[in-house]
């Protein structure tokens, strides 16, 4: 009686599926980061950069870390995303944005240059 039951037991678990595995499930990250302000090869008169990020994820936003010609300059904890950035150096820069969410996840912007033109004194 036994070994029916047994083989029964086997032939439900075949015909209806059974999914047996340790495999945790886990969270997965899917942030969308744009890089607002500066656009492409916009042109500050000042020394003064405007910087704005629009961002969005499943999941909750650690940090947005602000990267100008290589140099960590800036941290976003919180919204909101924009702030004004000193660049004391005429001529051509580059800025991207790397944002993290809170199970570690990470994207970067596109890199994207700008011009500051200070006016002559």
């Amino acid at each position: 009686m036994r070994k029916l039951v047994f083989a029964a037991v086997i032939i439900l678990m075949i015909l209806v599926g059974c999914d047996i595995d340790n495999a945790a499930e886990s969270e997965t990250s899917d942030i969308s980061l744009e890089l607002v302000r500066p656009i492409f090869w916009e042109e500050f008169e000042t020394s003064d950069v405007t910087v704005n990020l629009k961002v969005e994820s499943a999941q909750n936003i650690d940090s947005l870390t602000v990267f100008i010609d290589g140099d960590l300059l800036h941290t976003f904890y919180e919204e909101p995303y924009e702030t004004i950035m000193q660049v004391n150096e005429p001529g051509t820069h580059n800025i991207y944005v790397v944002a993290t969410d809170v199970i570690g996840g990470t994207v970067s912007s596109g890199i994207v240059n700008f011009a500051i033109e200070l006016p002559d004194v």
